[in-house]
């Protein structure tokens, strides 16, 4: 009985430090379950923050010397963007991207090229300048400066405006408006941005204007949608927005707060095409949201899909754990029977 009793004891014994072992590998697996939780959406790929340094996207500004520019306090960064393309703006990139006129399919070849650095979207929210021109100047040359790796240059690329609500053709060296046609880029000096040819009228009496924009190097592609606020009284709300968007961590309570503040905007504009590009903005983000849900309910889909085949490779190993234990224990008791008999043999 006692040797029963130790034999079933190691057999415990044994089977205890597996489902330890287990223990331990389970608590590992929970601990990257848990990171990739909080890291879900960084996976579908959405950034909005205030004050971010410009990356890949066009400025909007005044050709001077300095150069003026606008100030980004918003700009929110998406794949998912894309679905919000005007069809304007996505026949003329079919044109580059073989044919393809479908924004579902290209915003697949666009996250396929982000990878590669090549194309970048965002939806950004700048605040007029101070001097309150009629007339605003679009640089790419800041944008074609990380492209090219170099800070002076001569090159060409193809540019335009589309769907534009209280924006229009400047009256000279205007940038096209509905095509992607060349415009020259030449950046010389410091921050000296020639020639002054990508220039836009903008509506007058208008407070907030809006406009889809695109500029394309061979495979390099910067889109925005841009929303311009015009009225200094509405600057103080945008700065009070920003701030909130940076007390926020988590992207959908960014995207939240984002078309809250502008459904806040809204309410005190007098202008009905002003509340129109407001309303079309959070028409966008949306989109941006219900995609970017969408893709996070198929990434939890797929993280539970994981714990389960984990789980079942885990309990796999831990029976064929415990069965060679017992395999083992029992020859190692057999030998010593054996070995007993043995002796008594020679004893008799």
């Amino acid at each position: 009985m006692k040797r029963v009793h130790l034999f079933l004891s190691r057999i415990i014994s044994d089977t205890y430090a597996a489902s330890t072992l287990l223990s331990q590998q389970w608590q590992f697996m929970i601990l990257i379950c848990a990171h990739m939780q909080t890291s879900l959406l960084a996976t579908v790929n959405i950034s909005i923050a205030a004050e971010q340094p410009i990356e890949q996207q066009a400025q909007i500004g005044v050709y001077s010397n300095p150069y003026l520019m606008t100030d980004v306090p918003v700009r929110l960064k998406s794949p998912y963007l894309i679905d919000s393309m005007p069809s304007s703006l996505t026949l003329a990139l079919s044109k580059v991207y073989g044919g393809i006129t479908d924004n579902a399919v290209l915003r697949a070849q666009f996250a396929k090229a982000e990878a590669h650095t090549t194309m970048r979207i965002a939806f950004v929210i700048h605040k007029g300048l101070p001097s309150q021109p009629t007339v605003y100047n679009v640089a790419f040359h800041p944008v074609v400066n990380q492209w090219l790796g170099q800070r002076e240059y001569n090159q060409t690329i193809a540019a335009g405006i589309f769907e534009p609500n209280g924006v229009q053709a400047a009256a000279d060296q205007s940038i096209s408006l509905g095509s992607l046609q060349p415009l020259a880029v030449n950046p010389h000096g410091s921050d000296m941005y020639s020639p002054n040819n990508g220039r836009f009228a903008v509506t007058k009496g208008r407070a907030i204007v809006s406009f889809w924009l695109a500029g394309l190097l061979k495979d390099h592609v910067a889109i925005s949608y841009n929303l311009l606020i015009l009225d200094p009284g509405l600057y103080k709300q945008l700065d009070e927005l920003a701030t909130k968007l940076n007390e926020q961590y988590r992207a959908e309570d960014q995207l939240n707060e984002l078309s809250k503040g502008l459904g806040s905007l809204a309410d005190k504009l007098q202008n009905k095409q002003d509340t129109l590009a407001v309303q079309q903005s959070g028409t966008i983000l949306a989109t941006v949201a219900k995609q970017a849900n969408a893709e996070q309910t198929r990434l939890e889909q797929a993280r539970l899909e994981q714990i389960r085949l984990e789980q079942t490779r885990l309990a796999k190993r831990l029976i064929k754990h415990a069965i060679e234990v017992t395999s083992s224990s029992m020859n190692h008791e057999l030998s010593l029977l054996q070995l007993q008999l043995q002796n008594l043999s020679l004893l008799s």
